[in-house]
């Protein structure tokens, strides 16, 4: 059975029409990204960084399976145990460590385990949560996993690093935001990081797609389990970096808006929800 793409919203996404082998998940192309080949039925999806379900109610609008919620403010988690997914865990993805201190922001998608002292984004609150590695919270789900998405404001460069080269093996494909930004406040060498977190799963069998600036939609497909070849890798990488030049070609347009009626930061957050952000 072939899934039937629409223009559905979901709780704060929507899934939009499959461009080439790929699938935006946000109706426009600097959301989640996929791999259509590996959106079938029955599929397996653990969604770390759940917030308030977003990014499952539009995939799972489409494409029925197991659903998993991973979700460190325990403000959301009674919200995401009302039946979408099929289970929920309350903890924050850490390096390793068994607790970590959130940073609530206004903007509930804004908050992180890393410091909000230098974002755009203000931190009302500061709760300590459970913490688990990447390697220990996918331990939890046995078999393969065809969609794991990673977006947890910041933290995600020292959760991928506890990624086991076993436990990358039973991923199909993964899809990461990044925060590179200087909005996100996360540091000058977020980006260096980024980079070399992104070569180390790369040595580990993924290819990795980078979809948007910053690096804020990279898609990590399991070369072996998709028999990808040299030549499929390279127009997949190169119909990323298009796509990415014309996002960046759109942010930049968005700017050369007068301030006075873009409001900085809040009017580009607006326009996002207004649009169908991710979650």
């Amino acid at each position: 059975m072939t899934p039937r793409w629409s223009q559905e919203r979901g709780t704060s996404c929507k899934l939009a029409q499959p461009v080439g082998p790929f699938v935006p998940i946000n109706g426009r192309l600097d959301g989640h990204t996929l791999l259509r080949a590996g959106l079938k039925p029955g599929i397996s999806v653990i969604d770390i960084g759940a917030n308030r379900g977003g990014f499952s109610s539009a995939l799972r609008a489409v494409v029925p399976g197991t659903y998993h919620a991973v979700e460190a403010n325990p403000e959301l988690i009674p919200s995401l145990e009302g039946g979408l997914y099929d289970s929920v865990r309350h903890c924050a993805v850490t390096d390793g460590a068994t607790s970590a201190t959130l940073h609530t922001a206004q903007n509930d998608q804004a908050s992180s385990i890393l410091s909000l002292e230098e974002s755009v984004f203000d931190a009302t609150d500061a709760i300590e949560v459970p913490g688990r590695s990447l390697d220990s919270v996918l331990e939890q789900f046995p078999g393969f996993l065809d969609v794991v998405k990673v977006d947890i404001e910041g933290a995600e460069i020292a959760a991928l690093r506890t990624l086991s080269a076993e436990t990358a093996r039973r991923i199909g494909q993964m899809t990461v935001e990044f925060h590179c930004a200087d909005v996100f406040g996360f540091g000058s060498d977020s980006e260096r990081d980024a980079a070399d977190t992104i070569a180390t799963l790369q040595s580990r069998g993924f290819l990795p797609c980078v979809f948007a600036p910053y690096k804020m939609d990279v898609l990590f497909v399991n070369r072996e389990h998709f028999r990808i070849s040299d030549a499929q890798a390279y127009l997949w990488r190169g119909f990323a970096g298009s796509t990415r030049a014309y996002v960046a070609a759109r942010h930049s347009l968005a700017r050369l808006i007068p301030p006075a009626r873009r409001k900085g930061w809040g009017w580009y957050q607006r326009s996002r929800r207004a649009h169908g952000a991710h979650g």
